[in-house]
């Protein structure tokens, strides 16, 4: 049998705070394994969606390109975004696609700044779509408490 590490994770947590950091006796150990077992348990729940989370906002940051690169009268920047939009994951390792991630983000940056100088229905349109994406990608990102979990 193969521990899946989520789960390990979360055992871990339930021990340290129910039995190791009641029986400490000091103030200071007992927040400290407290935190250290809070972070244990929100590293089990990133190792669980680590990459789905990522391959989520990369693809999505892609679509989003490809949709906005057409219309926006920058050609420089519009065939950035091409290039960007037809990219894809080199591997499923978190350290590859946290740098793909940075990159995509760093273009969606520049992108939004571009768009926000830009008026009409298309440009509204488009920084609306992007303020979606950020306050979606905020949303799955977040990690719930361990104790609200439980």
């Amino acid at each position: 049998m193969t521990p899946h590490v989520s789960n390990v994770m979360q055992t871990f947590f339930g021990t340290l705070i129910g039995q190791i950091a009641p029986a400490l006796g000091s103030e200071y150990l007992i927040g400290s394994t407290s935190v250290i077992a809070m972070m244990m348990s929100m590293a089990g729940t990133e190792y669980e969606r680590g990459a789905e989370v990522r391959v989520t906002e990369n693809r999505e940051m892609r679509t989003l390109f490809a949709a906005a690169a057409p219309g926006l009268g920058d050609s420089a920047l519009s065939r950035r975004l091409e290039e960007a939009s037809v990219g894809e994951e080199a591997s499923l390792r978190i350290s590859d696609l946290d740098r793909t991630n940075a990159t995509l983000k760093q273009l969606l940056i520049e992108l939004h700044s571009h768009v926000e100088e830009l008026e009409g229905p298309d440009a509204t349109d488009l920084d609306r779509r992007i303020w979606a994406f950020m306050r979606d990608a905020a949303e799955r990102r977040k990690l719930p408490h361990p104790l609200a979990a439980a």
